[in-house]
């Protein structure tokens, strides 16, 4: 009788929990790579304007998609180095501090 009503609480608590994490998911973007965001971005840049990034990246195929992704993420990192650099204090708030899960979140940020 004991066991059942401790398993009952337990079932009645992960439920209670799974309802929680449900309601909360939605509002959440889900996390991407780094890598994910670049080329998300880069698929949309050669969607919007073909001759463009044909321009800018020497083609519209993989190696060119591969360009643009290292470019964009080099320009996301600079930028972030460069914020990190000017106002650190600025950089821990905004980011949660100054090391790399930071970086990382910055550049995440900037990519989107």
């Amino acid at each position: 009788m004991r066991t059942r009503l401790i398993l009952a609480g337990l079932v009645a608590v992960l439920v209670a929990a799974g309802a929680v994490a449900a309601v909360a998911a939605p509002g959440k973007p889900a996390a991407k790579s780094v890598n994910a965001l670049a080329e998300q971005e880069c698929k949309q840049d050669r969607r919007e304007d073909r001759a463009e990034f044909r321009r800018d990246h020497g083609g519209t195929g993989a190696a060119a998609l591969r360009r643009c992704i290292a470019e964009e993420k080099r320009e996301a990192r600079a930028d972030c180095e460069e914020d990190r650099r000017e106002d650190r204090a600025e950089f821990r708030a905004e980011y949660g501090g100054t090391g790399k899960a930071a970086f990382t979140r910055c550049v995440k940020d900037e990519l989107r």
